[in-house]
Order: structure tokens, then sequence, then C-alpha cells
């Protein structure tokens, strides 16, 4: 028993004066050598003066000038070219054809004057009652002799090459009368139909202010 221990004692001696031992053991790690003394210099001062280094880098990138003229932007598309629209206000009679003949020398006198979209006045072809409703209205969905008024208005714009924005005329629909506006192209073509949803009655009277010339 004592001859064991002594040879672990003896071991544990030779260990401890043991450069390799002493090394992995006590200096598991190699220490880093000293850098030079001009780098330890430059280190230094960077580090003192850290606060003031990373502006004075953006200070020297920034230009005040590219702050006041950006990059130029690409120019937007050019607006639409320039028209004249025409309002045409129309006196109407008891004489439907006489009406729309009128309607007729009105758009033609607006294209002289270089107009390219026209408008009507509402109920343009007919007296403007209850009573003339029924007498006036016209199928429009079925055009030509059924529809006079928008059969104008389709010839006129497809010849002069204009939009004709009809005002409106009394439309009738299987058995009931609508008050219609319809909207012709420069091709001739029905391009819109609306029909007014808020009914207004002709016979309740009304106040108006009369001047010289316009009511």
């Amino acid at each position: 028993m004592k001859s064991a221990i002594s040879t672990i004692v003896n071991c544990k001696i030779h260990l401890n004066h043991s450069p390799l031992f002493r090394r992995s053991i006590f200096h598991p790690t190699k220490p880093i050598s000293r850098p030079p003394p001009c780098l330890i210099r430059t280190t230094t001062s960077l580090t003192k003066n850290n606060s003031s280094f990373a502006p004075t880098i953006m200070a020297s990138s920034f230009k005040p000038e590219h702050a006041r003229a950006p990059p130029a932007l690409p120019l937007p598309a050019p607006p639409l070219t320039k028209f004249k629209i025409w309002l045409c206000q129309l006196s109407v009679t008891a004489d439907k054809e006489r009406n729309i003949a009128h309607a007729r020398k009105a758009i033609e006198e607006a294209v002289e004057k270089s107009a390219k979209h026209v408008l009507l006045p509402e109920i343009w072809n007919s007296l403007y009652s209850n009573d003339s409703f029924p007498v006036y209205a016209e199928d429009i969905d079925a055009g030509y002799e059924a529809s006079p008024s928008t059969a104008l208005l389709s010839e006129v714009s497809r010849l002069l090459k204009i939009t004709i924005v009809g005002g409106s005329i009394p439309e009738r629909c299987g058995d009931r009368l609508y008050n219609t506006c319809c909207v012709f192209g420069a091709d001739g073509k029905l391009k819109a139909k609306h029909r007014k949803m808020l009914g207004v009655s002709v016979l309740v009277s009304v106040m108006t202010f009369d001047s010289r010339n316009w009511r």
C-alpha cells in the first residue's frame, strides 16, 4: 500500500515539473503577442475619437447640392388634347319635326365654331308636360323610324365626327315612359343611355325669376 502511494506522489511531482503539463493545464491558450507600438497608438487614437470619427465620414460624403437638386424625374404623360364643348339652348314647339330640324341646325353651327362635343338640353324634341310625353315618346332601342330624334343624333355625329350628348327625350319601353339621355360617338354609334331616376312632377307650380333676356 505504501509502495502504491509513493508511486502516485512521485508521478504527480514529475508532472508538475513537466513543461508540457504546465503549458496544457495552467496555460491552456497561448497568450496573444503584444502589437507593435505604432498600431497601439493608432487604435488608441481611433478609440478616443470614436464619437467624432463616424460623423466626419458622413459629413465628407454629404453633398448639399444633391439635396437641393434631386435627380430629375421622368416627365408625366402629356395631357389630352384640348377640345371645345358647345352647349345648345333650344326653344321647342308642339311641332316635333321642327324641333328636330332646329336641333340639327344648332349642332351644325356648333361644329362651325370648332366644337368637338355638343350637348343638347333636356326634352329638346317635345313640350315638357305630362300630356306631351306619351305623344312624343320614342322607342330608342328600335331606332330609325321608331326614334327619329336619336336617328338624327347618330347621323349628325357620324357625318361631323363629333360626340353628342343628346340631352334627353321621352322614351317608351313597353308600357313605361322614361326621360332618357343618349350619347353618340364620332362613329355614329350609341355609346351610353341613361334613364332619369328621380321623377319630377311637372304639374307643381314653381317660382321663376324673370329678367330682360333670361329666366
